[in-house]
């Protein structure tokens, strides 16, 4: 709890006021390109929630709902449980949700170009270390693709930056 509080900000949250943020950014630059849509953050768990979302779309007219997870790395334990959710109640709406971005190159640019602007205004360091949540192994024994996944990007995103085995290390 210590540690937690040690990240809160004034806002709130850091995932709830960092999600906000992004979702306002991207509203922002969707508008600018001249396409007429509505952007909602929602939270698997928190608020708001992703059935309150799917509310004020309806509420607000929309018809087509694009759902996003902010895990490019498709997982039984989060993305799946997103669908679970929209399979509750899409009534009205028509939904797609992109499961897993993990190799997708733009996503891949945008993270490696991310790493080199840090690299270029502190440094590189010695050894870039790569940390992503880890999941049980009895799940992933049990064939969830998160951990083959999370691998994929890292070698995606170290191609991208140049780096040989020896500069950086994969971990959960």
């Amino acid at each position: 709890a210590q540690k937690y509080a040690a990240i809160w900000t004034p806002e709130g949250s850091p995932l709830a006021v960092w999600t906000a943020r992004q979702a306002k950014l991207l509203l922002g630059y969707l508008g600018q390109a001249g396409h007429a849509v509505l952007v909602r953050h929602a939270m698997r768990y928190g608020q708001p929630s992703i059935a309150e979302a799917l509310d004020a779309l309806r509420a607000d007219g929309a018809t087509r709902v694009l759902v996003l997870p902010l895990y490019p790395q498709y997982s039984t334990t989060t993305t799946a449980s997103i669908a679970d959710v929209l399979a509750r109640d899409t009534s009205g709406l028509s939904v797609r949700m992109i499961d897993d971005y993990s190799t997708d190159p733009r996503w891949l640019v945008a993270v490696a170009d991310s790493i080199r602007v840090w690299r270029e205004k502190n440094g590189s360091g010695e050894h870039l270390l790569f940390s992503f949540h880890g999941l049980p192994q009895r799940i992933a024994d049990g064939g969830d693709p998160y951990p083959q996944r999370c691998a994929a990007s890292v070698q995606a995103i170290t191609a991208a930056l140049g780096l040989a085995p020896a500069d950086w290390t994969l971990t959960f």
